[in-house]
C-alpha cells in the first residue's frame, strides 16, 4: 500500500539567495524611484525640476531628487528585477550596478554640485549612499555567487 505524501514546498533556504538578493535591491530601486514623484515622502515637491541643480525637491527631506534621478531609479530598478530571473544576470546586476554606483559616487565627489555637471542631481547625502549602495551591491554579488555555487557542490 503506498501513502501518498503532500508535495514539498520550497523553503526560503532551498532559494537562490543570489537572485533573491539582486531582486529585493531591483525592487527597492523601483520603489524609490515612484516615492521620488510622491508629495509628503519627496519634501520641496512643487520644486522638482526634470534634470539639473535647480530642483530642491529631497526624498525622505534628505536625498536630492529630480524627474530624471527618479525616473533613473525606475530603470534600473526594472532592469535588474530582468536581470535576476537568472544567475548570471542577477551577479551581473548586482556587481554591475555596484561599479555603476561607485562611479556615480566619484564623480558626485569630484564635480561641484552648483555647477551644470550635476545634471542628476546630486548632494553629499547621496554621494555617501551611493558609495554603501556600491560597495554592499558588489559584495552581495560576490559573496552569494560564491556561496551559492559551494551549496550545489
Amino acid at each position: 500500500m503506498t501513502t501518498a505524501t503532500a508535495p514539498s514546498r520550497p523553503t526560503y533556504a532551498s532559494k537562490d539567495l543570489l537572485r533573491v538578493a539582486a531582486m529585493l535591491v531591483a525592487a527597492t530601486f523601483a520603489l524609490v524611484g515612484v516615492l521620488g514623484f510622491v508629495p509628503g515622502i519627496t519634501s520641496q515637491y512643487g520644486d522638482l525640476s526634470f534634470a539639473g541643480n535647480g530642483s530642491s525637491a529631497k526624498l525622505l527631506g534628505i536625498f536630492e531628487v529630480s524627474v530624471l534621478h527618479n525616473i533613473v531609479h525606475l530603470l534600473f530598478g526594472v532592469v535588474g528585477l530582468s536581470l535576476a530571473r537568472t544567475r548570471s544576470g542577477a551577479r551581473t546586476f548586482l556587481v554591475g550596478g555596484g561599479v555603476v554606483y561607485l562611479v556615480l559616487w566619484l564623480y558626485g565627489l569630484l564635480i561641484d554640485q552648483g555647477s551644470n555637471a550635476n545634471f542628476v542631481p546630486v548632494n553629499t547625502a547621496d554621494n555617501w549612499l551611493h558609495f554603501v549602495l556600491g560597495a554592499a551591491m558588489i559584495g552581495l554579488g560576490a559573496v552569494l555567487a560564491r556561496s551559492s555555487q559551494n551549496d550545489r557542490v
